[in-house]
């Protein structure tokens, strides 16, 4: 025989029904409230270390992209002189190939962020013919050409700039720009901007003779004296830049306005 449930009874199981479903729904609302906590959370720690990983703030962030994306405005051309079975000068535990290979990758990186290629004779200690780096220049369609040296003596120190014989206006406006620049930032002495070469007034060096652009030949200092290598070390990256400076200052006035 069926068991007849009371008015009473029937409010009883109805209300338990209703309880346990708001239950149900109560949990689920709990579960899904801490889902989107934690993806919240995920989310805020994620862009957090997106922002930190290199320890960059809000801006450096923005310069950096914008630094990736500089135009590039013209190709020029830096020599690192001397290279592979050509040391150069050699003083003082140095060797002349291996300083200005350095300050022309300086100078190359300096350059990329002022929107200029600089093409170059060489990238590592290898050999390179010192006709044949004018002709590269040439070719790669290089507008402006800047040999970097040392120099070697008993006594000296300084930095002195070599231009064609003919004393172009072009390169002795190249050569001006860069002493101006490298004074400012900081050199021994100003030996001065000299025609020709040491022996012969009359002739040119190899890297005046061959590019058909504005071109100079930089003395960098003595590697046989402590002070001229001692900056050379010190404020490598600053004369980078001071090169980057003034070669594009020459840029701007002989191909930009």
């Amino acid at each position: 025989m069926s068991h007849q449930y009371t008015d009473e009874e029937i409010i009883r199981v109805i209300l338990e029904q209703r309880r346990q479903r708001r239950r149900k729904m109560m949990r689920r609302r709990r579960i899904a409230a801490l889902l989107v906590l934690s993806l919240l959370i995920l989310g805020g720690c994620g862009a957090f270390r997106a922002l930190h990983h290199t320890g960059d703030s809000p801006d450096k962030t923005k310069n950096a992209a914008a630094a990736k994306t500089v135009k590039i405005r013209g190709t020029v051309f830096i020599d690192a002189g001397h290279g592979g079975s050509d040391p150069g000068a050699q003083a003082l535990n140095r060797t002349e190939k291996d300083d200005t290979l350095r300050l022309a990758l300086a100078v190359r990186s300096a350059l990329k962020k002022r929107g200029l290629q600089a093409e170059m004779s060489r990238t590592d200690d290898t050999s390179v013919d010192r006709a044949k780096r004018g002709e590269i220049a040439n070719r790669k369609g290089a507008k402006l050409f800047v040999s970097l040296h040392r120099n070697k003596a008993s006594q000296g120190q300084g930095v002195e700039i070599w231009i064609p014989s003919d004393d172009p206006k072009d390169s002795r406006l190249l050569a001006e720009n860069i002493m101006k620049e490298l004074k400012s930032a900081g050199i021994t002495e100003d030996r001065g901007i000299r025609t020709g070469t040491l022996p012969d007034p009359k002739d040119d060096y190899q890297e005046n003779k061959t590019p058909d652009m504005p071109s100079c030949l930089i003395e960098f200092g003595f590697i046989s004296d402590e002070t001229d290598n001692r900056l050379f070390d010190e404020k490598l990256n600053t004369y980078g830049k001071a090169l980057a400076k003034a070669i594009d200052h020459t840029y701007q006035s002989l191909y930009e306005t």
